[in-house]
Parts: structure tokens; C-alpha cells; sequence
């Protein structure tokens, strides 16, 4: 029987931007984006080994974490906006306004951290109490407004923590999204992060074609989903299999290797491609999480 995991709320922050570093934007969605509307938000955690006491982390280290997450998100700040909806069939769009936010959780836990962070099976719900739970969708004469990023920094006291997330993909795919921890990760670095010098992000909407028309065929198939009990079935779909486990599979150079090769391999036997250029695939250790059905362990 796996240990259960509890935690005890410490502190509710609410992060914005600096004050006047941003100013009221609405960005509409690309034909890249609509896609990815109906669905829920991802829910990545990320364990650091850290013997630290709740109290050390709440007065040392919490509050350079909250100065510089703000000083990240005035470059990434559609994920402190809201995901506007509308009513049918005008087109949903991303919003900043002043005084935005994203929720930071701070919990703590009596819980295995070594279970829990470890390569083994573990139970789908003792991690879940681990992810943040997004806002409520406000509701007003614009439309729905659904908030698109939530943090939760677990402690285990004397152990480490772990820091949870839920974002919306709709804001941001895997890449811009490891961008913006490498840039949080990189102002706490500097205590703050304002003498800290990046690159000028850019949010314009106006580089992206669509000569197909997709946007238009994209919409239509979202606002059937949207009005259908598919979406309900896209939102639930884990509380109906309360037995899910999750487990860690780790990749070193040669798993890579043999990844590269049979992709081309592949490629070969299938669309008659032949190459001799390097795949971009990531060699150095890399971590995987997948979502396995316990009766599946057994084979």
C-alpha cells in the first residue's frame, strides 16, 4: 500500500508583473492555438532535493522567489492574463490588464518525498494533492474569463520541495513554457533579476499566416466541442480511473542513440527518406513521465 499524502496550506500569494511594466494587451489566437482550447491544463512537477525547514524556506528563500517570478512575468506576461471566451462566434483572445496575476500556493507536507519523487509506480492521487488548482472562470458582459497559470511549492521539511503547476496549453507550448523557468530560475539567481540582461520578448501576432484558412474550420470544430459533452469528457477523463499510476522512465545517451537510429530506420522503410544529417533529439539524460494503468505493471 503506497503512503498518503496530505498537505497543510501555509501561504496564498498573488504575483503580477511590476507595476506599470506592462500595458493592457489583447492577443488574439493563431490557427496554432485554437487547437488546443478544449483541452485541460498541463500539470508538470518538478521534485529538488533540499533538507530545508518550512520556516528557513518561507523567510530565505520565498520571497526572492515571488520578486523574481514578478520581474519574469513582465516578459511572459500572457501567462498572469486571462483566456477571454466570448459568446459565439466571436473569437477568443488572451488579456493583460493591470494588476493581473497568477496564484502561488506555498503547502506543506508530511508526506514520502522519496516515494513520491522516486522512479517507482506511485498512485495517481498521492501526487495530485501536488498541483496547484487553477482560479475560478470569472464571468462578466465580455464573455468567460479563464485564468491560465496557478503555482504550488510543496515543502517537505528536512527533505526537499516540489514545485507544481497548471497551464493552460493554450498560452504557451513546451518550449516557451521551459523558457520562462529557465528566466525565473535565472532572476532568482541574481536576487531579482533587475540587473539581469535578456532579450526582448515579442508578442506579435501579425508574423503568423494562415493561407489555408484553418483558423476558420478550427473555430467551428471548438464551438461544437464547447457545446457538447465532449468537453466534459476532455475535463474528467482522469476521475474515471481513480486506479492510474504514474511512473519514471529514464533515457540516458545510449537509450537516445537507439531512439535516433530506429526513427531513421523508419523513415527509411516507410517514406523511402535516407539521410545522413544528425536528429534533433535531446542526448543527455532526460526524464519522462507516463501515465500507466496498474493492471499493466503486472505484465
Amino acid at each position: 500500500m503506497s503512503p498518503s499524502t496530505k498537505i497543510k496550506v501555509i501561504e496564498l500569494y498573488s504575483v503580477s508583473p511590476p507595476p506599470g511594466s506592462v500595458p493592457a494587451t489583447s492577443l488574439p489566437l493563431t490557427f496554432l492555438d485554437i487547437p488546443w482550447l478544449p483541452f485541460s491544463p498541463g500539470q508538470p512537477l518538478f521534485f529538488y532535493d533540499f533538507p530545508i525547514s518550512t520556516i528557513q524556506f518561507t523567510q530565505t528563500i520565498l520571497p526572492n522567489l515571488n520578486h523574481s517570478l514578478s520581474f519574469t512575468l513582465q516578459y511572459f506576461f500572457p501567462f498572469a492574463g486571462k483566456l477571454v471566451v466570448p459568446p459565439k462566434p466571436n473569437k477568443p483572445s488572451i488579456l493583460y490588464t493591470e494588476g493581473d496575476s497568477i496564484s502561488v500556493t506555498v503547502a506543506e507536507s508530511d508526506g514520502d518525498f522519496s516515494y513520491l519523487s522516486g522512479n517507482s509506480a506511485r498512485k495517481f492521487q498521492d501526487l495530485h494533492c501536488l498541483v496547484p488548482k487553477l482560479p475560478p472562470s470569472e464571468l462578466d458582459r465580455d464573455g468567460e474569463k479563464d485564468p491560465l497559470l496557478a503555482i504550488q511549492i510543496t515543502v517537505f521539511p528536512g527533505c526537499g520541495i516540489c514545485m507544481g503547476f497548471a497551464l493552460r496549453p493554450v498560452v504557451a507550448d513546451g518550449r516557451t513554457f521551459d523558457n520562462f523557468l529557465k528566466m525565473w530560475a535565472s532572476f532568482t539567481c541574481k536576487n531579482g533579476g533587475e540587473d539581469l540582461q535578456c532579450l526582448e520578448a515579442t508578442h506579435d501576432r501579425s508574423v503568423m499566416h494562415d493561407p489555408s484558412g484553418l483558423e476558420s474550420t478550427f473555430l467551428k470544430e471548438w464551438w461544437k466541442i464547447k457545446n457538447s459533452e465532449k468537453e466534459g469528457f476532455l475535463h474528467s477523463t482522469r476521475s474515471k480511473f481513480p486506479e492510474m499510476v504514474r511512473s519514471t522512465f529514464v533515457l540516458g545517451k545510449p537509450e537516445m542513440e537507439k531512439i535516433k537510429k530506429w526513427i531513421l530506420t523508419r523513415s527509411e522503410k516507410l517514406y523511402g527518406i535516407q539521410t545522413d544529417a544528425p536528429i534533433s533529439l535531446r542526448s543527455n539524460m532526460c526524464i519522462c513521465m507516463g501515465v500507466l494503468d496498474e493492471n499493466a505493471l503486472a505484465h
